[in-house]
């Protein structure tokens, strides 16, 4: 297979930058993630870690679509702030003051109940027609 490209000159006379491209970087999207424990609930750990990685993966895209990306991560340690971010359920995403889910659904978490001695419910995630307890990559992306 040939390279067409490989003997063409390319100039160019200067780069571009967002201006040239009619981008100007005033837009903002928030990202707030709420959570209960980082130490001992898997979901929580494991719900962080995959968006951690989808942001870093989506950041740079967003910084060229013009928009800055704002990432709040709020553990919820006392019931008044639990009431101040209406907290449902943990784990919980937010872009923009809105959930990614359209419903609370939860089931029995391990951890959590064996931390507190009684059965207790953390988030499950739906993302085409599936449940998950920690959401896929691409459902966050």
């Amino acid at each position: 297979m040939v390279n067409k490209f490989r003997n063409r000159k390319i100039s160019t006379t200067r780069s571009l930058d967002s201006a040239d491209l009619g981008i100007t970087i005033n837009e903002k999207i928030s990202i707030d993630y709420l959570y209960l424990d980082l130490n001992t609930c898997d979901r929580c750990v494991s719900t962080d870690m995959v968006l951690e990685e989808v942001l870093e993966i989506i950041t740079p895209a967003l910084k060229v679509a013009g928009f800055d990306l704002i990432y709040n991560k709020i553990e919820m340690t006392t019931e008044e702030l639990a009431i101040d971010h209406k907290f449902l359920s943990s784990p919980t995403i937010r872009v923009d003051g809105r959930d990614i889910c359209l419903s609370v659904k939860e089931s029995s978490c391990g951890c959590c109940s064996d931390i507190s001695g009684t059965d207790v419910d953390c988030r499950v995630f739906e993302y085409k027609g599936r449940e998950y307890e920690v959401p896929p990559h691409e459902m966050l992306a």
